[in-house]
């Protein structure tokens, strides 16, 4: 990351994207893609967002993870939020979380082995839900995630892929997250 003082580094412009869920709902978001200065297929991040937010509240990590790192990004409205819109169907947004991975996976450039999921809230549950789902996803970041969050839970899903990587994120002061 830039040291203090020293400029971020520069965001290339997204590509705006709209991806049809299963229920036809075209899912909105920004596709940054990485430039990688060897022509190696990169590794791949889609970032869930938190219940009542929408894609802008990934803008600040943006930077790093696009330009430190060096990670394509799929930065998308979820389901019944931004400029998706549509109602806040918890099963389909499971669903939805597939499709995107799916459509990552398929990009040029894009490491499929190495696409990875980052959430928080609501998301997080979701990264979970869609790390577990999917065998192939690298791993799951999960930002003060939730056992039963709006029905969707998660010890299931955690439990049964006990050998795999997952980093599970809690505050301090977030009891309900910590349990």
């Amino acid at each position: 990351h830039a040291q203090d003082g020293d400029d971020m580094p520069s965001l290339p412009e997204p590509t705006r994207v709209e991806i049809e869920a299963s229920d036809g709902l075209m899912l909105i978001g920004d596709y940054y893609t990485a430039n990688s200065e060897d022509d190696e297929p990169v590794p791949a991040i889609l970032l869930l967002h938190m219940l009542g937010s929408n894609r802008s509240a990934w803008q600040p990590v943006l930077p790093i993870l696009v330009g430190d790192y060096q990670f394509a990004v799929l930065n998308i409205d979820m389901r019944g939020h931004g400029e998706t819109g549509g109602s806040r169907e918890w099963t389909l947004a499971e669903a939805d979380v597939q499709t995107l991975l799916d459509w990552l996976r398929q990009q040029d450039g894009v490491d499929p082995d190495a696409v990875s999921i980052v959430g928080a809230s609501i998301g997080s549950n979701l990264a979970i839900r869609g790390w577990a789902n999917d065998e192939n996803v690298a791993t799951a970041v999960a930002l003060s995630p939730g056992l039963d969050y709006q029905g969707v839970t998660t010890a299931d899903a955690v439990e049964s892929q006990s050998d795999r990587p997952i980093m599970l994120v809690a505050s301090r002061n977030d009891l309900a997250s910590a349990t």
